[in-house]
């Protein structure tokens, strides 16, 4: 029974079915190809399939997978010719793709674990705010999810709303201990 929240459901959803490689070869035949179809899905690899495929992506690269193909991999194709990797490897890149996904694939794994510690170091600034502990635990939950599942943090409107969550909801002790000074009462003009 393939329903929603079932096992079937999710293999099919995140990796592909069973035999995922049958989608690869299905999206490389219509990219080198140029093969016309009305059904674009077929370019949109699972997001978990990717992210298993990046160890060989990157093992062409001059970075490997420890550092990555660079930074703008993912731009180009309106305005911007794409990149040598970007055009070889753009079944896998198209469509949705995690966080994690475009990090592994611009940085590596060494600029991966360089953001998750950026990240893990804005969520444990030591402060005294009442609401510390449901902010930590709401953006620890977000971010996690984005990093495997979705690109928001590729959205300059979302990681500003995201930041600024957690920027003012989890100022440094130091800051939040400064007394500012009350203006002195200014005479009064008698007339």
């Amino acid at each position: 029974e393939n329903t929603v929240l079932s096992k079937e459901f999710f293999d099919i959803y995140l990796f592909g079915g069973e035999d995922p490689q049958e989608l690869i070869d299905l999206a490389l035949l219509v990219q080198e190809e140029d093969v016309e179809t009305d059904n674009l899905w077929v370019v949109d690899i699972p997001r978990f399939t990717k992210l298993f495929a990046v160890p060989d992506m990157l093992s062409s690269t001059g970075g490997g997978w420890l550092w990555g193909a660079g930074i703008g991999q993912f731009k180009g194709g309106t305005l911007v010719e794409k990149s040598k990797f970007a055009r070889k490897y753009w079944y896998l890149m198209g469509g949705t793709a995690p966080t994690l996904f475009r990090i592994l694939i611009d940085l590596g794994v060494v600029g991966s674990i360089w953001t998750i510690i950026n990240l893990l170091t804005i969520l444990f600034t030591p402060n005294t705010s009442p609401f510390a502990a449901q902010i930590r635990l709401y953006l620890l939950a977000v971010w996690g999810l984005i990093m495997f599942y979705d690109q928001e943090l590729t959205v300059v409107l979302s990681v500003w709303f995201m930041f600024y969550i957690a920027m003012s909801g989890l100022q440094p002790a130091e800051l939040q201990r400064v007394k500012w000074k009350e203006p002195k009462p200014r005479a009064r003009l008698r007339t």
